[in-house]
């Protein structure tokens, strides 16, 4: 009775592989600020290229590669799993969205991608205020469960709309207003965090912050 969007969504839905999965997907590129810092690489280059865009083009690629890097690395499990099981078993318990097998799959792994993207921009921005690399490395994971905690003191009206966990669910937001409401808050806040990045950047720059 097992099938790909079954064992999707138990892997998704546990705790621990989110955990590893918002490490991993960070790694790539967030520790990129605390290297330039800690060597001096920031001087030269915020000199050639100022400030503005040193932060707006780290702050864009980290996002699109750790987009980038989850969605592939949760395709290519779903492509692997596929040699063995179905995509998709009608007597599974796991029912269509969308009633398009594939386009559930894309919709289930694009909103986690998000997911993780968004969590990698607050582990951008914490790193410019401690730029230690390892602390940079653990960020998203950090911010993800300190998030869940001050949510669950919130009423269910308030929470379920910053509910980062419910949102990253594709089933949770389907419909024209929740996608675009998901991708909104996702895309929208990570540019927030994108604004306090470039502050603290500045602020570091400008001998404001030790």
């Amino acid at each position: 009775y097992s099938c790909c969007l079954y064992y999707f969504d138990l892997l998704t839905g546990l705790f621990q592989f989110r955990t590893i999965l918002l490490v991993i997907s960070a790694i790539p590129f967030v520790t990129s600020f605390c290297n330039d810092w800690n060597n001096k690489y920031i001087m030269p280059l915020s000199v050639r290229t100022g400030i503005s865009k040193y932060c707006i083009s780290k702050m864009i690629v980290g996002f699109i590669s750790s987009l980038s890097v989850t969605f592939i690395g949760l395709f290519l499990y779903i492509f692997i799993l596929a040699i063995k099981v179905p995509f998709y078993n009608p007597s599974s318990t796991e029912e269509l969205v969308t009633n398009n097998v594939f386009l559930d799959l894309f919709g289930d792994i694009g909103t986690f991608s998000l997911f993780a993207a968004f969590w990698f921009s607050f582990a951008l921005m914490l790193s410019a205020l401690l730029p230690n690399k390892f602390l940079a490395s653990a960020a998203s994971f950090i911010g993800f469960y300190l998030w869940d905690v001050v949510i669950a003191f919130l009423p269910y009206d308030i929470s379920k709309y910053i509910d980062t966990r419910a949102l990253s669910r594709f089933d949770y937001s389907y419909s024209v207003l929740g996608i675009s409401y998901t991708c909104f808050f996702f895309i929208v806040i990570s540019a927030v965090f994108g604004l306090f990045f470039y502050n603290i950047v500045k602020r570091r720059l400008g001998n404001e912050l030790v």
